[in-house]
């Protein structure tokens, strides 16, 4: 028994990624949280994760995707870049982090994540159409404006030109 024993420890040291942390009780207790939609109960786990595991760029992703939902989009945009860290190649990281920095507002930052992506992948088209109504809505507040202001002009002159009429003698 100590021969496989001494075998099974061999191999974790060699292969550690044996030791998934998908089986590790906090972070099924941290899933379970987080489907329930208890955020700060998984927040807490995911926390205890990160601390345990602090190489493992899903924890940082998975921690991100948690503070996404609670709305707190510059922690989520902090763990992505994290993760990012770890594997600049992690593509769900990128993604997250396009839609965090276009939550914060951060439309140039947004725009320069997103040009590393594959222009013909389903999720490039998704955040390139939140680009695009975001530049929509940009340009039609600026015209709405400025319609404003010719209207209110508009008013103010036929105004003033009713009034110098009214005091003509006739």
């Amino acid at each position: 028994k100590s021969a496989i024993m001494n075998f099974i420890i061999a191999l974790l040291i060699i292969f550690p990624e044996i030791l998934r942390a998908e089986t590790h009780p906090v972070f099924q207790k941290a899933n379970a949280a987080f489907e329930r939609q208890e955020y700060d109960t998984a927040l807490t786990f995911y926390n205890q994760l990160v601390d345990m595991q602090p190489k493992q760029k899903e924890n940082y992703f998975n921690r991100g995707l948690c503070f996404f939902k609670a709305g707190k989009f510059t922690e989520a945009l902090n763990d992505f870049n994290q993760s990012l860290r770890l594997d600049s190649s992690f593509h769900q990281a990128h993604y997250m982090k396009v839609l965090s920095l276009q939550q914060t507002a951060n439309w140039k930052e947004a725009e320069k994540e997103l040009a590393l992506f594959d222009t013909n992948s389903a999720e490039y088209k998704i955040l390139q159409k939140n680009v695009f109504y975001h530049r929509i809505a940009v340009t039609l507040s600026r015209s709405w404006y400025y319609m404003v202001a010719i209207m209110f002009l508009f008013i103010l002159i036929v105004g003033v030109a009713a009034k110098s009429l009214s005091y003509r003698k006739v």
